[in-house]
């Protein structure tokens, strides 16, 4: 890889390492067993790793949207919930429910 790449290390990609699991066989043709799992970074540690402040990032964001849903408590506050949830998540896309906000 180049400088770009050596710098970052893992996190060229901005995804950060994915979660990791040890799988091993166990009895019977067809049966396995995780015997260790290693969670990923989430958003908020990718971005603590690019010299961001994720915290300082979700109270402007969830400041934001009180100020344009001021009349809304409900939806801010839902939209807040799933702000916090960004940044906790891992950065890799996975199913979930659709978002209603």
């Amino acid at each position: 890889g180049g400088a770009y790449e050596e710098a970052l290390g893992g996190l060229h990609n901005l995804f950060g390492g994915p979660s990791v699991v040890r799988v091993s066989q166990s009895d019977g043709p067809h049966s396995f067993a995780v015997t260790r799992a290693v969670m990923g970074p989430s958003c908020g540690d990718v971005l603590r790793v690019m010299q961001h402040e994720p915290e300082l990032m979700f109270e402007a964001l969830k400041h934001r949207a009180e100020e344009c849903l001021h009349h809304e408590e409900e939806t801010a506050a839902g939209l807040a919930n799933g702000l916090a949830r960004s940044f906790n998540n891992m950065p890799y896309l996975v199913p979930g429910p659709a978002s209603s906000v």
